[in-house]
């Protein structure tokens, strides 16, 4: 009987899922895209508030602006978040103006892995944003966090962090996309058993909306549109 027992609960304490290098490739892709929000939604979206010059953000030399607004998803996603940002901007003698930017956000999201929540923060560096030239740069790190379910099974509950480095993002000043650059990522998922598991990677941004996602070695090309 005890032997039964024993066996029984070894058993309920295993993994009911084993996330893959797809899973974690999968959850990049919807960190980075715009259709989700993501970073390359943000990107844009403060891109086309410093060309837009309509007096929502007005920034001075030296001065920090502070502001927050709410973003809104829908679609075959849908979600909402909240967004602040701090920004300060750097406006060196003979030199192009630089732009310190750092945010968080907190919401939910709810596509095809079923993020029930998500959190973050971003702090980056944009510079050469002037007018001068066809490219912003942005070099900075990220931290988000977040919970989802796998196999539509809701038991199947993982939290998941991940923290990234981001190196020599060129943005196009005509479309506030990604034209190139790279980043390297660790994110952690873990299960409702308490078990975790640990997924290494890089980011390669290709252009055209599109990136090279590495994943312990296996690579993924991912949509970030």
């Amino acid at each position: 009987m005890l032997i039964g027992a024993t066996a029984c609960n070894d058993k309920a304490d295993e993994p009911t899922y084993t996330p893959t290098n797809e899973d974690a490739a999968r959850i990049l892709e919807e960190s980075l895209a715009h259709s989700s929000g993501g970073m390359s939604d943000e990107i844009g979206v403060l891109g086309g508030a410093l060309d837009a010059k309509s007096g929502e953000i007005i920034l001075e030399c030296g001065v920090p602006f502070d502001t927050t607004f709410t973003y809104v998803l829908s679609g075959n996603a849908t979600g909402s978040w909240t967004r602040n940002w701090n920004l300060l901007m750097h406006c060196p003698a003979g030199e192009n103006a630089s732009l310190d930017v750092n945010t968080t956000y907190n919401g939910n999201f709810d596509g095809s892995f079923r993020s029930l929540e998500r959190e973050g923060s971003r702090n980056w560096v944009w510079s050469e944003i002037g007018p001068l030239g066809d490219l912003r740069f942005m070099n900075g790190t990220g931290a988000h966090s977040g919970n989802r379910y796998f196999n539509e099974n809701q038991e199947n509950i993982f939290s998941w962090d991940y923290e990234a480095e981001w190196t020599t993002v060129a943005i196009s000043k005509e479309t506030n996309q990604i034209d190139s650059g790279s980043g390297v990522f660790t994110l952690i998922m873990t299960g409702p058993q308490g078990n975790s598991f640990t997924f290494d990677g890089s980011v390669v941004f290709n252009g055209e909306q599109s990136a090279t996602v590495t994943v312990n070695g296996e690579v993924y090309e991912v949509n970030l549109g």
